[in-house]
C-alpha cells in the first residue's frame, strides 16, 4: 500500500493541510497512523478518490427555454 504525507495528500485535493487535518478531526476523510496513534496521518490515494466522489456536486444544465434567468 502506497501512503501519501499530509501534504501530499492535500496537494492531491487542492486543499491546505490544515483543511485536511479538520477534516480528518470531523472523521469527514480516513486516514491512518501508525505506528502510533500520535504519529502523523498518512492517506491512500484510493481513500482520497472516495472522499472526492462521496462529496461530488453535479452541475447543473442550463434549460434552453428559462432565457434570462440565472
Amino acid at each position: 500500500m502506497n501512503f501519501k504525507s499530509k501534504e501530499e495528500a492535500a496537494e492531491f485535493l487542492g486543499i491546505s493541510p490544515g483543511s485536511l487535518l479538520k477534516l480528518v478531526q470531523k472523521k469527514k476523510i480516513a486516514c491512518y497512523r501508525f505506528p502510533t496513534l500520535t504519529s502523523p496521518p498518512k492517506f491512500t490515494e484510493k481513500d482520497l478518490v472516495a472522499f472526492i466522489t462521496l462529496y461530488r456536486v453535479e452541475s447543473r444544465r442550463r434549460n434552453p427555454n428559462l432565457k434570462g434567468v440565472a
